[in-house]
């Protein structure tokens, strides 16, 4: 949160050179980033609960996509820019501690105006975990999907 940035020109370079742009916009970014991408001050709060419903969790995510979301909106595929997905969170069924959490996040983006496609991503073990319905497949997962079934 905070670490992304929706830059106008880059959404836009992305549609001047015939790109689709498919946005991450977290609050969980990747694991390989300091703290994964979430602000080192939610840790203030002694009894944080990352990535879950907590309320000083879901607070600090709220304040982040209605700073965020707005600005995305105008940069979906519906009004013509090149945002044609938007996924929801990354990689949550491997972390997997909080079952509403996916369904949070999503009504998050959802309330806020993205229209676009949703998606996660996440590996075998992790999508069986998923506790997002409707969400995507990683193209890396396809050949498991007969598994999933």
């Amino acid at each position: 949160m905070g670490v992304l940035v929706v830059h106008r020109t880059f959404v836009h370079m992305a549609a001047d050179l015939g790109l689709w742009v498919i946005l991450r916009p977290g609050p969980y970014i990747c694991s390989e980033w300091d703290l994964r991408g979430l602000p080192s001050w939610l840790l203030q709060d002694s009894h944080m609960q990352l990535r879950t419903t907590y309320k000083g969790f879901t607070k600090a995510v709220d304040l982040y996509f209605n700073h965020l979301i707005p600005r995305v909106v105008p940069l979906q595929y519906t009004q013509g820019a090149p945002i044609i997905a938007v996924q929801v969170e990354n990689e949550y069924g491997s972390y997997d501690k909080d079952p509403n959490y996916m369904p949070y996040i999503k009504r998050a983006l959802l309330k806020r105006g993205i229209v676009e496609l949703l998606m996660t991503s996440d590996n075998k073990d992790g999508l069986r975990k998923s506790k997002l319905k409707g969400g995507g497949f990683p193209v890396s997962s396809a050949c498991h999907m007969r598994e999933l079934l």
